[in-house]
């Protein structure tokens, strides 16, 4: 009933495609028989599983058993979410499955690095997607047997003054409002992209299970709502792809925003588990995105740089670094944007002279840019919670954050000298969050209210020299190179005046 109801929709409309590159063919000759289907040139419908790994790597697809598979696959030697999700396959009617460790040859970098970037469009082309939303790993059934409760609870109906004796009533019990948002499987990193695209998704729960589409959310209870409403993903994702670029670019940080609340095994995914989304909006608004951000005009990346922590604790670096240290990817934590158009005007202050970059632009591990703008050495030292509750003017400069509600917040002041006189302006740095010390401030943006003349802040990069770092010879040549280590804010207009332009590199 979901089915033929949600086709109905026109914004759930799918074309037939051609199949994936590979594909699990669940009906080959027999019923009881899988393969892996190579090349196929074959247009038809398919299904794709949504699940998490879990430790056990079980039923993946290596170089040494590739072969045998496009013959014969073993379903004995599958997981239990694989053999579930080949179950709801063919009483569906359908005949081909999409699993990504069955259809990725998973010690093979080359066919990773090729495959990856298309699972956007993979789980977008999917008839529907089978997610085994509250499993933890591949080795738990997400059909198994339910404990289903008495829809009936007895109830006894009175108060301390009247009561009734010898009296029974019953009320019926409804399952609670699941939020899609919050299932374990919605926290994982790859699973946010594999959602994103998907026109229409089964989630499998303990207690029942739910249908999600671009227009629809329904469950076995009987309740239903709007699937675009409120921040929800879909609305996210039709704004993303039809609004003006602006808005994109806009949309685009506040995906980053919820992105980066998610967890992931293998931390160097951090921009190969986004990179069809980034794809695709390369190609709705021929543009370019460098180290995950969008790179032109220069004014979107230069907005897009200021970035910090969401929350009062420190963000976390990767074992082995993954991206440049002014990337929002560089760091794993909730992080928010604090420059957003068209809410944010006012004027950049740095231009972007030339980018210095090793192998794909987008996901490059050593991509450096080289500014020429204003900058300025200021010392910062961590605030107590009585200097805070001081600086009542600039309890606006963090969204969502007030002195009062969190004394504990990181944050630095900035000052001229050793940290005597007037504050110049607040900083928060990105990991350590206690360090006192000078900084190299490099302006960004600035911005002023009409409506308050006294109103001026300048968003400023805070860095560190960049010491030990492999850097490109030409690059070293033409500036002094600095790393990131936080944001920051100055509201006092004479010191930005005050900065001298000069050329830096940002690695």
């Amino acid at each position: 009933m979901w089915m033929s109801k949600c086709e109905a929709h026109p914004a759930c409309r799918t074309s037939m495609t051609r199949l994936p590159r590979r594909i699990l063919d669940v009906q080959a000759d027999n019923r009881s028989r899988l393969c892996l289907l190579v090349n196929s040139s074959t247009k038809a419908q398919y299904l794709a599983l949504s699940h998490r790994w879990g430790r056990n790597k079980q039923g993946c697809t290596v170089r040494a058993n590739y072969k045998h598979r496009q013959s014969r696959v073993d379903a004995s030697q599958l997981p239990h979410s694989f053999t579930d999700a080949i179950r709801v396959t063919r009483l569906l009617g359908f005949r081909y499955l999409w699993i990504d460790s069955l259809c990725i040859i998973q010690d093979d970098l080359k066919d990773w690095e090729e495959e990856a970037p298309m699972m956007g469009t993979i789980y977008e082309n999917a008839y529907l997607t089978i997610s085994a939303s509250e499993s933890t790993g591949d080795h738990h059934h997400f059909l198994e047997h339910r404990s289903t409760p008495s829809p009936f609870s007895k109830v006894h109906l009175g108060s301390a003054y009247q009561s009734y004796p010898g009296k029974e009533f019953v009320k019926i019990k409804h399952h609670e409002e699941v939020d899609l948002n919050t299932l374990p499987i919605t926290s994982r990193a790859w699973v946010f992209q594999e959602r994103f695209f998907s026109v229409r998704t089964v989630h499998f729960c303990k207690s029942q299970a739910h249908w999600e589409c671009q227009c629809r959310i329904w469950s076995e209870s009987g309740r239903q709502s709007e699937s675009n409403t409120g921040d929800k993903l879909h609305s996210l994702k039709q704004r993303l792809f039809t609004a003006t670029f602006w808005d994109s670019h806009n949309d685009w940080l506040s995906l980053v925003e919820r992105y980066s609340r998610c967890q992931m095994t293998l931390t160097r995914d951090k921009l190969p588990a986004i990179s069809g989304i980034m794809t695709r909006i390369t190609e709705q608004h021929d543009t370019h995105f460098i180290a995950g951000h969008i790179m032109q005009p220069t004014e979107t990346l230069l907005k897009s740089l200021a970035w910090g922590s969401a929350a009062a604790t420190p963000l976390r670096k990767p074992s082995t670094p993954r991206c440049s240290s002014w990337s929002w990817a560089a760091l794993d934590g909730n992080i928010s944007f604090f420059i957003k158009h068209p809410s944010s005007p006012g004027r950049t202050l740095s231009h972007l002279r030339r980018i210095y970059k090793s192998g794909d632009i987008t996901l490059a591990a050593t991509t450096h840019l080289l500014f020429h703008a204003r900058t300025a050495t200021l010392h910062a030292r961590p605030m107590d919670a009585w200097e805070l509750l001081q600086q009542s003017h600039l309890w606006g400069i963090y969204p969502g954050w007030s002195p009062e509600a969190d004394c504990n917040v990181r944050c630095h002041g900035l000052f001229d000298g050793v940290g005597k006189g007037d504050m110049l302006g607040m900083a928060r740095l990105d990991v350590d969050s206690r360090e006192t010390g000078d900084f190299v401030c490099l302006s960004l943006f600035e911005q002023r209210n009409p409506a308050w003349p006294d109103f001026y802040r300048c968003w400023v990069l805070v860095l560190v020299p960049a010491s030990g770092r492999r850097l490109s010879t030409s690059a070293v040549a033409v500036a002094p190179a600095y790393r990131r280590v936080g944001i920051g804010c100055v509201f006092d207009e004479r010191c930005v005046r005050r900065a001298r332009r000069r050329d830096v590199l940002l690695v």
